[in-house]
């Protein structure tokens, strides 16, 4: 059956983007879905793909919605690492809801979920499309990031004290479940608020989307940065290269894996000592300069697609899920399906084995 989709009650108010004119904007009802798993065999199922509900929620605007839109109060957070996009979601987000939805009052809380919790001082800014029409053309995000979780009591104090109506949370793992948590506290203490999550990663790791944004503007930047290094090692005597990511923790409480990079580094240098052979070994952590960098044209377009039907959820009641993409359409995803676990490279899988035949290297370095 199709996953339940939360919803804080009944639309009452005609939709603002019925002024375009009749058939000028296709409305989406609850019934259109997509199928989630689109493969006729099901003996090719997967435990992962079975473990799915029937179809998700299609995406996109409705006729009828829930919020007020002369009374409503709209705050957008980014959290966690950065990611190509992060200002072209927030750029997306506001000339929608102000555009579209004829929204007056949009507040950015500022430094993450630390901003929350107004004690620490971090007050939101107020945005407006002036504000925020050309920051697609920077990295990084205008209203600033953290790590680190906060107590989830005291941030829905937070909305309670700005007047929220809905929360934009945009991030990772880290932040998704930290949006599921406010939304169930927020039920918990029976408010009506909705809370919409717009996945972030440049790990393209979040299970059930076909891809997370930023991811291919990272991607690409990493390729530029392991061509530059190829060239360094092909120009110098026995040269070596190493490209990695040397972070150790991370305040949030995710997971994250040793560095890979350090031990290669070593091994490399000990195996070749040890034959007497001398070698040119450069490490390069390219990171910083993949996080940082703004949005390629077609994350931009992706972002933007995202973030309008992110307003689109918001403003028709829907909570505690995220706007995804899935088989190349916009769905509704729960956010407790996508936090439950982390995608991973198979490697018995097709992914794995498109790399082995395209470098040729053995499948085990033993």
């Amino acid at each position: 059956m199709t996953p339940f989709i939360e919803s804080l009650g009944e639309c009452r108010y005609l939709s603002p983007l019925r002024r375009a004119g009749p058939g000028v904007v296709k409305f989406k009802t609850d019934r259109d879905q997509i199928l989630c798993d689109d493969r006729a065999n099901d003996s090719l199922e997967t435990d992962r793909i079975s473990q799915l509900p029937r179809a998700f929620e299609i995406a996109g605007p409705r006729e009828r919605i829930y919020f007020d839109p002369e009374k409503t109060v709209a705050a957008l957070v980014t959290c966690g690492g950065l990611s190509p996009g992060l200002n072209d979601v927030i750029r997306g987000i506001v000339m929608e809801l102000w555009h579209g939805y004829r929204v007056r009052e949009i507040l950015g809380i500022r430094y993450g979920f630390e901003g929350m919790v107004l004690k620490n001082g971090h007050y939101p800014l107020k945005l407006r499309p002036e504000a925020v029409s050309s920051i697609h053309s920077f990295g990084g995000t205008v209203l600033g990031t953290s790590r680190g979780a906060q107590e989830v009591g005291s941030m829905v104090d937070g909305l309670e004290e700005l007047g929220v109506d809905i929360l934009f949370a945009i991030g990772g793992d880290g932040t998704l479940k930290g949006a599921s948590a406010m939304a169930a506290e927020i039920e918990r203490r029976s408010l009506r608020k909705s809370v919409i999550g717009i996945p972030k990663t440049i790990d393209n790791d979040i299970e059930y989307l076909d891809k997370s944004f930023g991811f291919e503007t990272a991607f690409a930047k990493a390729v530029e940065a392991v061509s530059c290094a190829h060239v360094e090692a092909i120009c110098a005597h026995n040269g070596n290269f190493l490209t990695t990511d040397s972070s150790a923790t991370d305040a949030s409480g995710n997971k994250r894996l040793g560095d890979i990079g350090i031990f290669l580094r070593d091994k490399i240098i000990q195996f070749f000592d040890s034959r007497n052979i001398p070698i040119t070994l450069k490490y390069i952590d390219p990171s910083y300069a993949i996080r940082s960098v703004p949005a390629s044209p077609q994350d931009n377009v992706y972002c933007s697609i995202l973030a309008q039907n992110a307003v689109h959820a918001g403003m028709a009641g829907k909570t505690n899920m995220l706007v995804g993409r899935w088989h190349d359409s916009f769905v509704h995803i729960p956010l407790k399906l996508v936090t439950q676990s982390r995608r991973k490279i198979d490697p018995e899988g097709d992914v794995w084995r498109f790399v082995l035949e395209a470098t040729g290297q053995p499948a085990r370095m033993l």
